[in-house]
């Protein structure tokens, strides 16, 4: 059976960068619950019969609005870094185990976005990545365990989907002060568990990539023929050198051929 023909291409630049915004996305919720709380107290002020301005509801307002288009572009940045980093951990795995994967690199991506099968086939993904990353040399990749750290990550990213439609519902429907309180309450939650996600995605990204370095660039034995890209050779996967010229398996001179 032929597969498709990826790249090996190491994660260590992308990750590092993908772990930076993911901290200053980290930052930018903290500010973001504070914000809420401030707000809720505002309201509260104002329930209670207390003087509140124009000017603090304005600054208020403002505050809300410049902080919410601020962590809006910024997720969008985010959700392209982090799609690019899973495409590639996904293209690396396919390289080192092609007959063990059985969801392509751009099916890892675009199932995010798919209603329904985002509950399930990302994380099915991931998984696959990660026992192909971390098998070791007397292991076959479904023998590896799915650590507890990658199924925190998914159980919190669930939740987060839950919580911000609790949040944009309560919100489009609020008309009085007392639904704008009960929306501050849950958009508080919800900033907790993006910024729990936050820091297990850092732990995600870090443990799988960690692994794929650790694993090198040698696929796993009995996985068909590797192709030079030097001379155009066809060799065993557990060769050490290609015999027509002599390049290194351990390099990324090889890809998998059909």
């Amino acid at each position: 059976m032929s597969h498709p023909v990826y790249e090996y291409r190491p994660l260590k630049n992308l990750n590092s960068a993908l772990v930076v915004l993911l901290y200053i996305f980290v930052a930018l919720n903290v500010f973001s619950l504070i914000s809420d709380y401030m707000e809720m107290q505002l309201l509260t002020k104002y329930l209670d019969g207390e003087f509140v301005s124009d000017e603090m509801i304005e600054s208020n307002d403002t505050r809300q609005a410049l902080l919410g288009i601020l962590i809006l572009g910024f997720l969008i940045v985010l959700y392209f870094v982090f799609g690019k980093w899973i495409y590639r951990s996904s293209a690396n795995a396919h390289f080192l185990a092609p007959s063990y994967m059985t969801h392509s690199p751009g099916w890892a991506v675009g199932s995010y976005f798919i209603p329904i099968l985002n509950f399930f086939r990302p994380f099915e993904s991931m998984k696959e990545v990660w026992q192909v990353s971390a098998v070791q040399p007397d292991q076959e990749p479904a023998d590896v365990s799915t650590p507890g750290f990658m199924r925190l990550w998914w159980a919190l990213w669930l939740i987060t989907r839950v919580t911000g439609t609790l949040v944009f519902y309560v919100l489009k429907d609020a008309t009085v002060v007392e639904q704008f309180i009960v929306a501050d309450k849950l958009s508080i939650g919800d900033g907790v568990c993006i910024i729990l996600l936050s820091l297990a995605a850092i732990r995600l990204v870090n443990r799988v990539s960690e692994a794929q370095q650790d694993r090198g660039e040698v696929p796993l034995e009995s996985e068909g023929v590797l192709v030079c890209l030097e001379c155009g050779e066809s060799i065993d996967a557990a060769a050490a050198a290609c015999p027509m010229c002599g390049a290194s398996v351990q390099t990324a001179q090889f890809q998998f051929g059909g």
